[in-house]
């Protein structure tokens, strides 16, 4: 009688135990992007805010990012330097942004969701309160 109930317990030990990480791992569905956004250079296609459409604000300059999570921002003018980094610590793949709050690119330092991203564009959103932001990166 001991034997069968020391076969049941551990059948039902084994039972219980999971091998399933699901619950504990989230899959990194854009982690591509620290190594597409280090190609090239991009500009942004589209950038909205709660004052609509903003694009213009951006439409001269050329972005690069480098592997040191260096970001520039370039045009004919102006060379604005700032930081990027792609990350996971809040269980959400996010791109930060961070050009200080130097005007226009005050607007888009965000820890922005990501959308999606391929080799070619990186697409962004922001939810905060009742302000939604979005931003586009596309390769030129």
């Amino acid at each position: 009688m001991k034997n069968i109930c020391f076969a049941i317990a551990v059948l039902f030990l084994v039972a219980c135990s999971s091998d399933d990480d699901s619950n504990t791992s989230n899959e990194l569905q854009f982690e591509a992007i620290e190594s597409t956004i280090i190609t090239g250079t991009w500009q942004v296609n589209n950038y909205t805010d709660e004052e609509g459409n903003r694009t213009d604000l951006f439409e001269s300059f050329v972005f690069t990012f480098q592997e040191s999570g260096v970001a520039v921002a370039q045009n004919d003018i102006l060379s604005q330097p700032g930081d990027w980094l792609y990350d996971t610590t809040s269980g959400v793949e996010e791109f930060e942004l961070d050009f200080e709050m130097q005007q226009p690119f005050g607007r888009i330092t965000e820890d922005w969701d990501i959308v999606s991203a391929t080799a070619t564009e990186v697409v962004l959103t922001d939810v905060d309160g009742n302000e939604t932001k979005s931003l586009t990166f596309i390769k030129i």
